[in-house]
């Protein structure tokens, strides 16, 4: 009779785990699916708090940027993809970009990696560097495979996401 006790335990055990495991699995696939949870600001009567990219891009004029001096760089402006019609204030001298709450720039995007790809301020210099993502990152439509200068007026793509540094 202690064997068939120790069979129903050991049975019993067996199935906790078993369903502890396809819980486990499930909650990777909605965590694929629909990203981290993310806390959103609400803005307040004076409108204080506002999201890293909040402002809307200025009107193109049709021409690009002719200087490459990476010193006037003060904007990082959206031009395609979900963020479309935004920009970025650079205050900070390393900004990472991806679809992680973690990231400083957010990228709503399902071609985007969780830390896809950095933008460093080197000197008088930005530097973009693909962080080991799945699709890669381009600057003027070329792959990197390692930290690339990137001149003001120069687009960086990221998944669907089109950026490019601006005065």
């Amino acid at each position: 009779m202690s064997g068939e006790l120790l069979y129903l335990i050991v049975s019993a055990v067996f199935l906790v785990l078993l369903w502890l495991f396809v819980l486990a699995v499930m909650w990777a696939i909605r965590s694929d699916l629909f990203g981290p949870k993310v806390k959103r600001m609400h803005r307040s009567a004076a409108g204080a708090a506002a999201a890293p990219v909040a402002a809307p891009a200025p009107q193109s004029t049709g021409r690009r940027a002719a200087r490459s001096d990476a010193t006037a760089a003060r904007h990082l402006v959206f031009l395609e993809g979900p963020a479309r019609g935004r920009q970025l204030t650079l205050a900070q001298d390393m900004i990472t970009l991806g679809r992680s709450a973690d990231c400083t720039v957010v990228l709503r995007d399902d071609y985007t990696s969780s830390q896809h790809a950095r933008l460093t301020r080197r000197g008088a210099t930005w530097v973009v560097e693909d962080l080991g993502s799945t699709n890669g990152t381009t600057v003027a439509g070329r792959r990197i495979s390692r930290p690339t200068p990137v001149a003001v007026g120069v687009p960086i793509t990221i998944g669907t996401t089109v950026m490019e540094l601006r005065g």
